[in-house]
């Protein structure tokens, strides 16, 4: 860890506060978790299907006029991914140390937008 230019963190890595500005302020941290590293208190972690549900995301598959159905595939983890992803690959290209905080549910609120209109 001491030589990595990224740190990838899973959500309960990311609660050390502390390390995290330390960190940040040295290297690249990716802080993966459910609702974003500042979430109110109470926010625990949720699963895929659970993201699925309170994202609106189930009630957007499944047959019209039936019941909301879960998409078989991580699809709000995997674009999730996408995002760290991309944002590395800025961050690295900007050459400074930074904190980046991708939260499952901001995915899935993008990957939304098709159905608003």
């Amino acid at each position: 860890v001491e030589r990595a230019d990224v740190v990838l963190l899973a959500p309960q890595e990311a609660e050390d506060r502390d390390w995290l500005a330390r960190e940040s302020g040295r290297r690249i941290v990716c802080a993966f978790s459910s609702f974003g590293i500042d979430a109110p208190a109470g926010m625990h972690h949720a699963g895929e299907t659970e993201l699925q549900a309170l994202s609106g995301m189930m009630a957007a598959t499944g047959a019209q006029g039936g019941a909301p159905q879960r998409a078989n595939v991580p699809i709000l983890e995997t674009f999730a991914g996408l995002n760290a992803a991309t944002a590395i690959l800025a961050a690295l290209r900007r050459g400074k140390p930074t904190l980046l905080d991708i939260a499952t549910f901001d995915s899935a609120a993008a990957l939304l937008s098709a159905f608003v209109s």
